[in-house]
C-alpha cells in the first residue's frame, strides 16, 4: 500500500497535495519538498532570486526562503543593502546561510563571515556555500565575540545579526 501512494505522490503531486489538503493531513514537510520540487531547489523570487538551496533549513520554514518571501519586510533594506559596497560582511547567528551565501553571491567583492552555534547549522552553511560555489569567500565559525568584532573596526563592513532576541 505504502509504494501505491508514493507512485501517486510522484505522479500526481498537486492531486497527492490536494487530498492530503483535503483530508487535513498535510505536513510541513511535503509542503517544503513540494515547493522545492517545484522551484528545482532555486529560490524564486526576492534579493537572493537564483540562489541554489539545499533541502534543510536551521530555525525557520524552508518554503518562505525558496519562494524568496523570507522575511519580506527586510526586502527594502536588503536592497539598499545589496547595492552598498562592502570588503567584509558579518552574518552573526548564520543558520544554514541563507543570507551568508545570499550576501556572497551579490557581494563579489567582499568576504563573508558566517557565525552560528549550532554545529548542525555550520554545517549545512558549509554545504550551502558549496552547492553556490561562494565556499572560497564564506569563512564559518561557531561563536562571534567582541574580540572578532575588533578585527573589522578599520573596514568598511555590514553586521547582520539575527540571533534570536540577544542581538
Amino acid at each position: 500500500m505504502k509504494s501505491m501512494i508514493q507512485i501517486f505522490k510522484r505522479a500526481f503531486p498537486q492531486a497527492f497535495l490536494k487530498i492530503k489538503s483535503l483530508l487535513g493531513r498535510l505536513y510541513l514537510d511535503e509542503i517544503n519538498r513540494m515547493i522545492f520540487d517545484e522551484f528545482d531547489g532555486r529560490v524564486a523570487d526576492g534579493p537572493f532570486f537564483g540562489m541554489r538551496y539545499i533541502e534543510k533549513s536551521n530555525g525557520s520554514s524552508l518554503s518562505p526562503k525558496i519562494l524568496g518571501s523570507y522575511e519580506k519586510e527586510l526586502h527594502t533594506v536588503l536592497r539598499t543593502v545589496l547595492r552598498t559596497p562592502y570588503e567584509a560582511i558579518l552574518d552573526i547567528g548564520a543558520a544554514e546561510g541563507y543570507y551568508a551565501v545570499g550576501f556572497a553571491l551579490k557581494h563579489v567583492n567582499a568576504h563573508v563571515f558566517a557565525y552560528d552555534i549550532d554545529p548542525d547549522a555550520r554545517a549545512n552553511l558549509s554545504e550551502l556555500s558549496s552547492l553556490n560555489a561562494v565556499a572560497n569567500r564564506v569563512t564559518i565559525g561557531s561563536e562571534c565575540n567582541a574580540e572578532i568584532l575588533e578585527c573589522f573596526a578599520a573596514k568598511r563592513c555590514l553586521v547582520f545579526c539575527d540571533i534570536g532576541g540577544f542581538e
